[in-house]
């Protein structure tokens, strides 16, 4: 998941993440998630109601 400028990624589908700033660090070569918990802990509460979205629309939730 990408927000402005970090990258917040899980590579064992969300048991562990790594945070990124994409704009200090383009090449993605320091995980920055214990500098920045708060950030990482907005964009995974994003991330999973974005996940949670996407699964209501795929069960026809959001047509009725």
């Amino acid at each position: 998941m990408v927000d402005d400028k970090y990258k917040l990624i899980s590579a064992d589908k969300g048991k562990s993440f790594e945070l990124y700033d994409l704009i200090e660090d383009e090449a993605e070569k320091e995980n920055i998630i214990q500098n920045y918990p708060e950030i990482a802990m907005k964009m995974k509460v994003d991330l999973n109601d974005w996940l949670h979205s996407v699964e209501n629309s795929k069960n026809g939730g959001d047509y009725k």
